[in-house]
């Protein structure tokens, strides 16, 4: 199933990146884009007192399988396992009507800290 995972914010969208990378594996390489959801479209949000498993991987994908196959919003904002308590990722539905009215705002290249590689 096809759908767009993207962070709430941009230091979100590092730890995710560093989760699935692991420190000193980081390609120097990588873009960031800040992605624009029209002011007309709904943002669900899943409440993780609804579903107090969300955490667990085949929960996690019945809910986002479900949401996305509704097509009932456009973006789905969801919690952050790694960016815990207060981080957000946001789901988008390619399949949703007005996914083409999703925009690219800006690109920029990640800039590591020396640090992390």
């Amino acid at each position: 199933m096809a759908v767009l995972y993207a962070a709430a914010a941009f230091e979100g969208a590092l730890l995710e990146h560093l989760a699935r990378a692991g420190i000193g594996a980081l390609a120097p390489d990588r873009l960031a884009s800040r992605i624009l959801i029209p002011d007309d479209e709904d943002v669900a949000v899943l409440d993780e007192r609804d579903h107090p498993d969300w955490h667990r991987e085949t929960v996690s994908r019945r809910i986002g399988a479900a949401w996305a196959t509704a097509r009932a919003s456009l973006a789905l904002s969801v919690p952050s396992y790694v960016a815990r308590p207060w981080g957000r990722n946001i789901l988008l539905n390619p399949a949703h009507p007005a996914f083409g009215r999703v925009t690219v705002a800006e690109v920029v290249d990640i800039v590591w800290d020396p640090r992390l590689v």
